[in-house]
């Protein structure tokens, strides 16, 4: 069944495409919102930390921001509740590896927003989701897997420019299970057009995947990230 929110009209297909990879039909931020106030303002506080730093906040900056924000939490209780949830992910030492849509470790995808260092997201559609949820300037480049060309998104005012016009992007699921981190996020890329797609998915039979046009990467990207940011 189609799904609306917050004015995002998705249709069937991308609807049920979206819930085969385990998203909410309220988006993530329905993750968050029957959290406790003092662990969803860490979450925030995470998210911002990545925008600000250009990669993961570690406890220290958290606890201080925390300090500075009137929160009373504390943070590595707070984190492991945030991992449960699947809003981040931690390594085996505990440290933020991510916090969707951000990347505490390098990827294909790089977001530079106006004023903002650099940062890596988990996948294009994550790439995509920051400039246009924040509604800032901002430039996406996602590399194509395999051959490395890169796939470029402008993004201004709301609006996306992709380079090359031909561009499309692959919505999968993994035979992984766990996080979104292990499951979807390696099966979701960019590429030069969608014979590009089709060719990679007939090579990775190991990836379920759909093939989204520009328009349905960006409908998606709003629906699964608004609110959260």
């Amino acid at each position: 069944m189609a799904r609306t929110r917050d004015g995002v009209r998705l249709d069937d297909r991308l609807a049920e495409v979206v819930a085969s990879v385990g998203i909410p039909p309220g988006g993530l931020v329905e993750r968050r919102e029957p959290l406790d106030e003092p662990t969803a303002a860490l979450h925030r506080l995470v998210l911002d930390g990545f925008l600000a730093l250009g990669g993961p906040p570690d406890r220290s900056w958290l606890a201080d921001a925390a300090g500075r924000a009137g929160v009373a939490v504390d943070v590595g209780t707070g984190l492991e509740r945030l991992a449960e949830v699947d809003l981040i992910g931690l390594d085996d030492r505990a440290a933020i590896a991510a916090a969707y849509p951000f990347s505490g470790v390098t990827t294909r995808h790089w977001v530079t927003l106006d004023g903002c260092p650099t940062v890596a997201a988990m996948c294009v559609i994550d790439a995509i989701a920051i400039p246009l949820v924040t509604g800032r300037i901002g430039l996406v480049v996602s590399e194509e897997p395999g051959s490395g060309l890169p796939v470029r998104i402008a993004v201004v005012e709301g609006e996306a420019r992709w380079d090359p016009p031909e561009a499309a992007t692959v919505f999968g699921v993994t035979r992984t299970s766990g996080p979104l981190a292990a499951s979807c996020c390696p099966a979701m890329d960019a590429f030069t057009s969608r014979g590009a797609a089709e060719r990679y998915l007939a090579e990775h039979p190991e990836i379920d995947g759909e093939i989204l046009d520009q328009a349905e990467s960006e409908a998606v990207a709003h629906f699964i990230f608004d609110g959260l940011l």
